[in-house]
């Protein structure tokens, strides 16, 4: 049953990418409205608010620079302009067209002053390939391909360069107070990868936690606790809002969230009266 649902996911995307081809989705433009102001997007930005959007909105009103990490289209960068005045957004993802619905509904809302776009993977490591599985600006790209399974079952993917946090705070001279982190698996290696950013300023990280057949969320887990105790960070399991001390807290979890804060602070109080899934904040 699994492989046949599977099967006609596949083709459904193969049947888009080819509706895709002819319709140039590039030029639908739709419209959110947050509140009483009503934002341009291009079409298939916003499908509905996601499990971790309020507590996203809540964090980035104090943010200044933010590292949006998997940025997809955008939808996240949005937020943190509707929510907070940050003065500058490096919104960074792996999938060229992705990155380019993420520039133009920036530069629809007036946005894209303060925001730097820029297409790779981020990782541990700098100048290093990594095997890509994704679908179009599809959400679940994934270095893993088992994560990404349309993508996987459809074959497509492509070579991809990776950088590291550390090494962008070096190049673009920018120091970030807030990072985010969707990467569909690759939590543990963006972490690495900014260990000499994170161990010298206060640096909150917000963290969505993927699993899959090649990373079960226990491993992750563990590896993200790991990577706190060397960093001298703590681990927020947002879901109970309560520190995480053991992998075997999410290990039940498909997808969750996690707040990493320095041991020197404290867990944010407005975060306790917000559950996931809960609707946007007021402005």
């Amino acid at each position: 049953m699994e492989m046949i649902k599977q099967w006609i996911k596949s083709i459904r995307y193969f049947l888009r990418r080819i509706v895709n081809g002819y319709c140039n989705p590039l030029y639908k433009i739709d419209t959110v409205k947050l509140f009483d102001k009503t934002y341009k997007i291009y079409k298939g930005t916003f499908g509905g608010i996601d499990k971790d959007d309020a507590w996203y909105a809540t964090l980035v009103r104090d943010a200044k620079v933010i590292f949006d990490i998997g940025a997809n289209v955008g939808w996240t960068a949005l937020l943190a302009h509707v929510y907070g005045s940050p003065l500058k957004v490096v919104l960074i993802d792996p999938n060229p067209n992705a990155l380019a619905y993420a520039a133009g509904n920036m530069i629809m809302n007036d946005f894209s002053e303060n925001s730097i776009f820029i297409k790779s993977f981020v990782a541990d490591k700098v100048g290093e390939k990594v095997k890509f599985f994704t679908v179009d600006v599809g959400a679940a790209g994934s270095m893993y391909s088992s994560h990404a399974k349309t993508a996987s079952s459809l074959n497509s993917w492509y070579w991809v360069s990776t950088i590291t946090v550390d090494e962008l705070t070096t190049k673009l001279n920018i120091f970030p107070d807030l990072i985010k982190i969707d990467v569909e698996g690759a939590e543990h290696l963006v972490l690495l990868g900014a260990s000499k950013l994170c161990s010298l300023n206060k640096v909150k990280v917000f963290v969505e936690m993927h699993s899959n057949r090649e990373l079960s969320m226990a491993k992750n887990a563990e590896l993200i606790l790991s990577w706190c105790a060397e960093q001298g960070y703590k681990a927020w399991y947002l879901t109970t809002g309560d520190e995480l001390i053991t992998p075997s807290q999410i290990a039940s979890r498909g997808r969750c969230h996690l707040l990493l804060l320095p041991s020197s602070y404290e867990y944010p109080v407005q975060f306790k009266s917000i559950k996931q899934g809960d609707a946007l904040p007021s402005l």
